[in-house]
């Protein structure tokens, strides 16, 4: 094995559980005994049958080669004929509701053409998909055929877990069976910064190994506080970084897909990042904690309530925000035509702003936009060495269906000594302001670009939204 193959195979990568064979080694499970004698074996013993194995097939097509008629006579070519096979993927559920209804994974049963659910006493039934969600990745299912005594488990609070409680992860890892595993709560609050995704994660170290998604997290009450759906593994097995999403997600979206077969969600209509402690500097706030407003849709919930770029909201109806994930998860929470009521810090005052929210849009993904480098450009100084720069000129716009009245400059190269190591510019990159100092033209980058501080805030547009970068020395 090179090093670069070393390398790679140690490099930490994200697994989503999906199923596969793998060899199981046995090890011993500690004892555990709550405060009023509930044992780990009582939670299992009371929670083990509200747990199903989900198998999902799905025909997958590819490219085979086959001889055509002429090969018999030496003139055909080998043709590449598409083929049809079944792939399957195995995961695990949970039985929310004595009618049938079951929560999992997206990942688990995504465009499936037949769901079959096994229970722990084997027994085997079909499912359909009542409705499904990438963005949070819940999916809900409802069994096609009614079952007498079906056991549901029972919604606990997964917004009252403590860090260091005890839970236990039911599901099916690797397809061998249903699986009881045990640890605690590592974290609360974790994200994994996927693009365009709701995660408000709950970490622990309790087994979670591929085919546990979709599987139950319960407290030691024997009640639902998550559903498991991702590891962060070197080796594609549990290494105690597990990760599940918390009741207080889960809950309210199960109730939207089945209700509507969709999840309406709230939309203020801005682009929020977190404040880092260079962009707080650049920008004059002394506060760290919070939501930065780096860009204001026109005519959106956010702009009718008075945001404005470079606020800062603290806090929403009387909850104090912690990060940009924390703040756009309960917006979205609250759902279309709710009150926002948000505490906000605008030029070093606070202020009160109330919206009305819209309801979240359909997602649309934007391309990168690659603009050529101009020989004509200008070389930043300071802070900005060794990044070119020049006028946005109307063309420029056209060609790359920029707003008519974006003012600023457009980022054209990097030279080799550009300082790339303390922001995260890209070609195209148009510089809209640099410390709330409003950039028109090449000069104004010169004038505002060049001042000697240690560190410089930077709004940048890129891809329709404006986003904070910042570059400190």
């Amino acid at each position: 094995m090179n090093l670069k193959q070393s390398l790679f195979s140690a490099s930490l990568f994200l697994f989503l559980c999906l199923g596969m064979s793998q060899t199981v080694h046995a090890a011993p499970a500690p004892a555990f005994t709550r405060q009023g004698g509930v044992t780990i074996a009582d939670v299992a013993e009371r929670t083990i049958d509200s747990v199903v194995n989900i198998s999902a097939t799905r025909v997958v097509k590819q490219k085979q080669f086959g001889m055509s008629l002429f090969d018999f006579f030496g003139n055909g070519q080998r043709q590449p004929r598409p083929q049809e096979r079944k792939a399957q993927s195995l995961g695990s559920g949970v039985v929310v509701s004595k009618d049938g209804i079951i929560v999992t994974n997206n990942h688990v049963v995504e465009n499936a053409d037949g769901i079959q659910v096994v229970f722990n006493d084997g027994s085997e039934i079909n499912a359909k998909v009542v409705g499904t969600d990438p963005l949070s990745d819940l999916a809900v299912l409802k069994l096609e055929k009614k079952i007498k005594g079906l056991k549901a488990i029972s919604y606990g609070s997964s917004e009252s877990l403590r860090l260091g409680e005890v839970v236990v992860a039911i599901g099916n890892p690797f397809g061998v069976g249903q699986t009881v595993t045990m640890g605690i709560v590592s974290a609360k609050g974790r994200t994994l910064q996927s693009p365009n995704k709701y995660e408000d994660f709950i970490q622990t170290d309790a087994a979670i190994n591929p085919g546990n998604s979709g599987g139950a997290l319960v407290n030691m009450n024997g009640e639902l506080v998550g559903i498991n759906t991702a590891i962060l593994s070197r080796s594609g097995g549990s290494q105690g970084i597990g990760f599940a999403i918390p009741t207080t997600m889960v809950e309210p979206i199960v109730s939207n897909l089945l209700q509507d077969g969709k999840v309406k969600r709230g939309y203020l209509g801005v682009g929020i990042q977190d404040l880092t402690k260079e962009l707080a500097e650049g920008l004059g706030l002394k506060n760290k904690k919070g939501a930065l407003v780096s860009d204001v849709v026109k005519g959106g919930a956010g702009d009718k309530s008075g945001l404005r770029q470079g606020d800062l909201v603290t806090s929403l109806n009387s909850k104090r925000i912690q990060s940009s994930s924390s703040f756009r998860n309960q917006i979205a929470a609250l759902g279309p035509k709710k009150i926002a009521r948000m505490s906000v810090i605008r030029n070093g005052k606070s202020r009160i702003v109330t919206a009305k929210l819209d309801q979240r849009p359909a997602d649309v993904v934007a391309s990168n936009t690659i603009i050529p480098k101009d020989p004509k450009g200008t070389s930043g100084k300071g802070l900005f060495k060794g990044i070119q720069v020049a006028a946005l000129t109307p063309q420029i716009k056209k060609q790359k269906k920029m707003p008519n009245d974006l003012k600023g400059v457009v980022v054209t190269g990097f030279a080799p000594n550009a300082s790339l190591g303390r922001i995260n510019l890209r070609l195209g990159d148009v510089i809209v302001e640099i410390n709330r100092h409003t950039i028109k033209n090449v000069k104004d980058f010169k004038r505002f670009g060049n001042a000697s501080k240690k560190s410089i805030a930077v709004l940048v547009w890129r891809n329709g939204m404006t986003i904070y970068q910042s570059i400190s020395r």
